[in-house]
Formats: structure tokens, C-alpha cells, sequence
């Protein structure tokens, strides 16, 4: 400290700032430096004053010792010396654009090596100092974003693959470590090791860590050290990855939670490449375990309880600990993701985007049979109910795939249906009164619906109300027809319910013609019953397996998910009003506000009268001026009056019809826009996937003549036709989620050539067709049975 004078007040006080930081950085297990960082907390919390903070501190012989001990000194002063330099450094290699030519002369310059430069960015002081703007606040983030994306071009460019590793002199030579990037990385695990000592055995078997990450501060480094292809690769068997993990799974919760705001506020490209990495190690990871649980047969399709059994030991013993670490991270990523999706009405622009839930997913772990229905039969079979398993995926379940969630989703339908057969049995044979009267005392298995055509509402309405349990196995008939439910007649139920709500005479929801959707009608006269109706019917398609053609906005699927909805789900229903909002935040004079005549109310079409309607009564009159003071305030409360206030009573119904078939743990599987493809099925109307999967039988093959020739004709058919073709044959035009290559269509030849229509048996998916010699009479024929498909009188 004497080399820098003991005069010099500012750099001391500036020092000792550096040092108390350190300190709180460090998680050092010896008891001088936990002794020293109790005593910096507690002198942070009593001194009023930096001079009394500065003169208290070095008096206390525990610091001397630690500086002595750790030689802390000259490394946090020439730490913070250097922050400027190697900053304008690389902003001299950006302006040649890090041309290998001129970057000799530049770090010459400088007084820099490139090993100078790998050193600083792997050091776990400067990745959590260097890269902030200066801030009180502990728990900001405040990234230099510039400073940063500078740091990953060159890391980028740095580590193409003809490069070597770098010396002193700027030159480069073949090591033993192939790369810049794998010097870095290997820095950092070191570091991570080193500095923060932490055990994986103790992590692992749950016992109390020496390493808690009490401070954000702690875990700035990440943010750095993700990027720029760092952990991309993995050195070491992702050793540097792995401990950062760790170190953040082993961190105290408000600091994970302080984590995720730093992640809703970056720019989006280092969101997308932090999940990346972790993405990148799961599956490689995945893939050398369960390749070792193989063992010799690598059949997956066809494997043994024995082999099942060797593979999910092996990814317990050396994956399940990794996946757990991984998915924590993930965890914060895709709950920060998820909030930079809510667009607010101060309009930060850099985070209204956000990544796609696909990109949580992993391929991998959807793949893996074994690993899944391992967790599956311990989801299906725990009790109470819960998403909590050995691997964690149902509790994580961004990682599956939405056709894994379907899966979970039938086969829990299923069982709950067995459940309630077995108990309607076994009610029924217990009763005393099934002794007495066994007719009477029959408790009826199924859900049954009978329903005419034209009362199809009412007539449901009125049967469903009386149920006392929606779960059991759905059968439904038209009175007056012919048809046994084998399915195919519960989609055309389906489709014809829904046909009929949806209808706008029927008043219940308002269409957007600009949006193709609907939406809850505000000045709907209708009972609560009859929105309790289209939630019941929703979740009972879900329940049944059954693709219903809906236009909801996915407002509705959030809300139901218990999502915040936001000024981006006005967009989606009213695009012209939401930009309207969202203009009114530029206008800056009063005079200019004041020419709209903008007040807190709202007009809707009550029985054909255009009526004024306050948006928020208990707050603000509906005839209160809007100003540029108040306009932020009017903007959150007409969102909240559109999407939620104005309909509360009629989405509320909507809700308990829905949650009273389809609530509980099944449905937080998935994302709101997991839901619609669930609800709604696929936008994905591919009918080369549909012929690629066809099956052939009573004497067809995909060879025949017939058969080509019916492709060729189905082919060149407008879209519509081809979505007729389908509810012709399956009952519904909707695509499943996996496409239409899952829906396991079958033609069979109906017997020689005639001129019989062809025919479908909708529950089987089977369409028949004669063994037609003509191409135009096959053609005239089908579409004379498309064109007078409704009804099961042809089937």
C-alpha cells in the first residue's frame, strides 16, 4: 500500500472499495477470510461514513492477514487499472474489423498480448466487474452491452479452428490444447475449482455445500461466460460448464431469482445462447449414458426389461445428477424468457421478443423411450398426484416435447377413465340395493349423451348439467340415426357443438373478421351455463382425444393457464386498437391529447346500441380526460377492462366448465401454446405425410391402380376438398399435433368395380373405396361422397 502513497485519500478509499467487493466475491473456506467478510458486513451495516468504514477496516489484523495471506492487493489494483485498457483495445481490433494482420500491431500498441486478453476474460473477478456499468445496486445488472458484444466477436473469430494456442509474444504454436476457446475454458474450470472449492460429492448427495453464493454479485460471470462460444464445446467433458452449473445450483434463491431479471433484460441473443449450451450438454450427455445402459443390442424399438433396466441405472449413476443442475438453469431461463414475452405499456423494445418454448425442448430427452416411460409410469402412478419424479422432467416439462405431454395427457385420461369403470362397478355390486334390485341399482359406466341435431345445445347442456362425473369414457349418439361411438361419432358431435356456439347469432363471443377469432361478448345476455358449456366441451375434447376446429386467441389459453395477458394478446385480437394504444406513449403535447377526446371508458354494442361503459369506475370517472400524465395509466387499465373485467363473469364460467373435466397437474405440462395444438391440433396440412402413412388392405397396396390413381385425383384437389376428404374419412378436418402421418388412415378395397359411392367407417380412420377402372369415374364418384358427407347415413 505504500507504493501508492499513503496521501493519496481517493485511490485508498477507492481501494478498500475494491477490496470489501473482493471479499464478498470470494467464498474462501479458511476462517480468515469468512472472518472477514462477517466483519465487512457487519461494518458495512454500522458505519455511517466511507472515512469511518475506511479507517475501522485497516485497523483489524484479520484483513492484514488475509491480504498477506492471499497477496490480494496488487491484484484487485491492477485488476481495476486494467478494465479500461483492454476495453480500448478491443475496440481498436473491432475498427479492422479483428484482422489477424493488423491485430499483432494493435496488442503491441496496447502493451497486450492475446494470452493477456484470454487471462482477463477468464479471470472470475474481471468477468464479474468488467463488463457492468458502474451501479450502487448490487442486483443490477447493468451490462455494457458494447463492451460485451465486442468480447464475443473476437472470441468468435479467435476460435476458428486454424488457430492455436496463443504465447506471450502474439504468436501461435501447436499445444496440447487445441484452441483459445479451450484455453479459456480450461481457465475457467480451474478457476471455478480453485476459487470457489466446491465439492460435487456433497452437492450430490444432498449435503450442506462449502460454497453458498449468498450475493449476486457472485454469479455475474455467467452472463459472461456463456457467450461467445465458450462452453460451446465441451473441454473436458464439460468440466467448466458443469462446475458453473453447479456453483448456481448450489446459490441461495434470491440470487437465482436476481438472476433471471438479469435475463429478461439482456438482449435476447444471449438468452438464446445460454440455452443453447445447456441444451448442447444434456443431449450429449444423455446420448454416452444411455448408449452405455445399451450395452451390445442398440434396438431401441424392441428392448428388454433387463436392457430398460441397465439404461436407466446407467443415466441414474452418471446423467440423472447433471440433468438436475441443467434443468435448475433452465428453469431461470425459462421463467425469465417467459416474462420478456409480457409486453408492458412503457415499451421496453429490446425485450418484447423472446425465444420460442421450442427452444426448451430437447430432442434428446424426447427420444430417449426408456427415460420416458420410466417417468411417465411413476407420474401416472403417484399418490397424491403430483409432476414430481425421479429424473424431475414432468416438473420441467419445457424439456418434452408437446407429443411427449400428449402422450402423458392420454394416458392419464385412460386410467382415470379405468378408475371411474371400477368404481361404477364396483359401487354397483356392493350396494345393498343391488341385492334387493340389481336393474335399478345398475350404475351406468359410460358418459353418455344422446342429442338431436337441431337442439344439439340445449340438448347437451342439459344432460351435462346432470352429471355427476365428467371423467368417464364419453358415448355419444344422435337420436333418430344409426351409428355405434367407436369414436367417429363424438367428433362429429364435436364438431357440430362447436359449429353451433360459435355461431354469431348465437350471441355468446364477438368475431374479428381482421383476426379470424372470437372473442367473449361483453354484452352477451346468455347464462353462465351456457359458458360453463364451452369450457366443459373444450376440456372433454381434450379428455377424449378429440381435435376441435376453434379460433380462440391464445389470450384464452393463457388466462385458463393462469398466465398474465398483456397489450401483445390485444394485438393478436385487435391489432389496429393495440397500435392505437401504443401511439398515444409518443405524443408529448397536452394539446395534441386533448384533439381526442380520449376518456376512461369504452363503447361496446349492448343489443345493437352503442353504450358507454367506464373501465375503471372505483379509480377514475369514464368521462376523466385522458392527458400525457395519465395516458400510461389509461392504456394498463383499458388492456385489463378488455381482457379480463369486461369478461370476468363470462370467462370464469368458461373456466369452471373446463377445470371441473380437465384441471390439476396434467394441464401445467404445458404452455399455453402447447394448449392450442392440443385443443386445435396442427396448422401443418401436409397430405404428402398422410399418403407417405397410409396402410393398404382387403387386397390394395400403395401399387394398385386404384390406389394411385385416387392419390393422383387427391393431390390436385384445392385444400378444402382435401380437408373434406379428411373429415370424410376421420370425422374431423383437423390435423393431429404430430401431423397428419399420425393418424393412421387406411384404404381397403370395397369390393370389384360399380357404381357404389365410396364409403368410411370414421372410427377407424377406414375409408372403402371400389376397385374403380375409370380415373373420372373415380373422381366423380368421390367427390359426389364429399360433397354429402355430414351424417352417418353413409357409413
Amino acid at each position: 500500500m505504500e507504493l501508492y502513497g499513503n496521501s493519496n485519500t481517493q485511490f485508498r478509499l477507492l481501494f478498500e472499495k475494491c477490496f470489501q467487493e473482493y471479499l464478498l466475491l470470494c467464498c474462501d473456506p479458511t476462517e480468515s477470510a469468512a472472518s472477514a467478510i462477517n466483519l465487512a458486513n457487519g461494518l458495512a451495516r454500522k458505519c455511517r461514513t466511507v472515512d469511518e468504514r475506511r479507517l475501522l477496516l485497516l485497523s483489524m489484523d484479520v484483513f492484514y492477514t488475509t491480504i498477506e495471506k492471499y497477496k490480494l492487493c496488487d491484484r484487485i489494483l491492477s485488476n481495476y487499472t486494467r478494465l479500461k485498457s483492454i476495453k480500448n483495445c478491443l475496440n481498436d481490433l473491432r475498427q479492422v474489423n479483428y484482422s489477424m494482420s493488423e491485430s499483432k500491431r494493435i496488442l503491441a500498441q496496447h502493451n497486450k498480448s492475446i494470452t493477456d486478453i484470454v487471462n482477463i476474460y477468464s479471470d472470475y473477478y474481471i468477468l464479474s466487474k468488467l463488463f457492468l456499468i458502474d451501479s450502487d445496486d448490487d442486483n443490477a445488472v447493468n451490462i455494457d452491452t458494447d463492451h460485451l458484444k465486442m468480447y464475443t466477436e473476437w472470441i468468435e473469430l479467435m476460435g476458428l479452428e486454424e488457430l492455436r494456442s496463443p504465447t506471450q509474444d502474439n504468436t501461435m504454436h501447436d499445444g496440447p490444447i487445441s484452441g483459445i476457446i479451450d484455453l479459456i475454458q480450461h481457465n475457467i474450470a480451474e478457476m471455478i475449482r480453485n476459487h470457489f472449492n466446491y465439492k460435487q460429492s456433497a452437492i450430490q448427495s444432498s449435503e450442506k455445500s462449502a460454497l453458498m453464493l449468498i450475493r449476486p454479485c457472485q454469479v455475474r460471470f455467467v452472463i459472461v461466460a456463456f457467450q461467445g462460444n465458450i462452453l460451446e464445446h465441451g473441454f473436458e467433458d464439460f468440466s467448466a460448464l458443469r462446475g458453473i452449473l453447479e456453483l448456481i445450483f448450489s446459490s441461495h434463491p434470491a440470487v437465482q431469482h436476481v438472476m433471471k431479471s438479469w435475463f429478461i433484460k439482456l438482449p435476447l441473443r444471449y438468452l438464446r445462447q445460454t440455452v443453447a449450451t445447456i441444451q448442447q450438454m444434456i443431449s450429449v450427455r444423455l446420448y454416452e449414458s444411455y448408449c452405455r445402459g445399451l450395452e451390445s443390442n442398440r434396438n431401441t424399438r424392441h428392448m428388454s426389461r433387463n436392457q430398460m433396466a441397465n439404461i436407466i441405472k446407467s443415466l441414474k449413476s452418471e446423467f440423472m445428477f447433471e440433468l438436475k443442475i441443467a434443468s435448475n438453469l433452465l428453469a431461470i431461463l425459462f421463467y425469465a424468457n417467459k416474462e420478456r414475452g409480457s409486453i408492458t405499456v412503457d415499451y421496453d423494445f429490446y425485450n418484447k421478443d423472446r425465444l420460442h418454448i421450442s427452444a426448451f425442448s430437447n430432442e434428446a430427452i424426447s427420444s430417449a423411450r426408456a427415460l420416458i416411460q420410466y417417468e411417465l409410469k411413476q407420474w401416472l402412478s403417484s399418490n397424491p398426484p403430483s409432476n414430481e419424479t425421479e429424473f424431475g422432467l414432468l416438473k420441467n416439462a419445457y424439456l418434452l416435447d408437446p407429443c411427449i405431454k400428449a402422450q402423458a395427457l392420454q394416458q392419464d385420461s385412460l386410467m382415470q377413465q379405468r378408475f371411474e369403470l371400477q368404481s361404477s362397478i364396483s359401487q354397483a355390486l356392493g350396494s345393498v340395493e343391488s341385492l334387493l334390485n340389481p336393474t335399478q341399482a345398475f350404475i351406468q359406466p359410460f358418459l353418455i349423451l344422446k342429442v338431436h341435431r337441431d337442439s344439439i345445445v340445449n340438448d347437451s347442456m342439459e344432460q351435462l348439467v346432470i352429471q355427476s362425473n365428467l371423467k368417464k369414457q364419453l358415448r355419444v349418439s344422435f337420436v333418430g340415426e344409426e351409428g355405434v361411438d367407436e369414436g367417429g361419432v363424438q367428433k362429429e358431435f364435436f364438431q357440430l357443438l362447436v359449429h353451433e356456439i360459435f355461431n354469431i347469432d348465437f350471441g355468446m363471443f364477438i368475431y374479428y373478421e381482421d383476426t379470424r377469432l372470437f372473442w367473449f361478448n361483453v354484452a352477451s345476455f346468455e347464462s353462465n351455463g351456457e359458458f360453463e358449456l364451452i369450457g366443459v366441451v373444450l376440456a372433454l375434447a381434450i379428455y377424449n382425444g378429440i381435435i376441435l376446429d376453434v379460433h380462440l386467441p391464445l389470450a384464452v389459453y393463457k388466462k385458463l393457464l393462469g398466465y398474465k395477458v398483456d397489450i401483445g394478446d390485444l394485438y393478436e385480437i385487435q391489432p389496429d386498437v393495440a397500435s392505437s394504444l401504443l401511439s398515444l406513449l409518443s405524443i408529448e403535447s397536452d394539446f395534441e391529447m386533448e384533439q381526442l377526446c380520449l376518456t376512461f371508458s369504452a363503447t361496446i354494442n349492448k343489443f345493437g346500441a352503442m353504450v358507454e361503459v367506464p373501465i375503471a369506475p372505483e379509480e377514475f370517472h369514464q368521462f376523466e380526460p385522458v392527458t400525457t400524465n395519465n395516458v400510461s395509466r389509461y392504456i394498463e387499465l383499458y388492456l385489463d377492462w378488455f381482457l379480463n373485467r369486461s369478461i370476468e363473469n363470462q370467462f370464469r364460467a368458461f373456466y369452471n366448465g373446463f377445470q371441473s373435466v380437465c384441471g390439476g397437474r396434467t394441464l401445467e405440462l404445458f404452455s399455453p401454446e402447447e394448449l392450442v395444438l392440443v385443443i386445435c391440433g396442427s396448422s401443418d396440412f401436409n397430405i404428402d405425410s398422410l399418403i407417405e402413412a397410409s396402410q393398404y388392405q382387403d387386397g390394395y397396396t400403395k401399387d394398385s391402380t386404384t390406389v394411385v390413381m385416387f392419390w393422383d385425383i387427391v393431390r390436385k384437389l384445392d385444400i378444402k376438398l382435401q380437408k373434406k376428404l379428411l373429415f370424410f374419412v376421420t370425422g374431423s378436418d383437423r390435423v393431429p399435433m404430430r401431423g397428419l402421418g399420425e393418424l393412421g388412415f387406411i384404404i381397403g378395397r370395397h369390393g370389384p368395380d360399380s357404381d357404389l359411392l365410396p364409403i368410411a367407417h370414421t372410427c377407424f380412420n377406414f375409408l372403402l373405396i371400389p376397385d374403380y377402372q375409370n380415373r373420372e369415374k373415380l373422381e366423380r364418384q368421390l367427390l359426389i361422397a364429399l360433397e354429402h358427407s355430414k351424417g352417418f347415413g353413409l357409413r
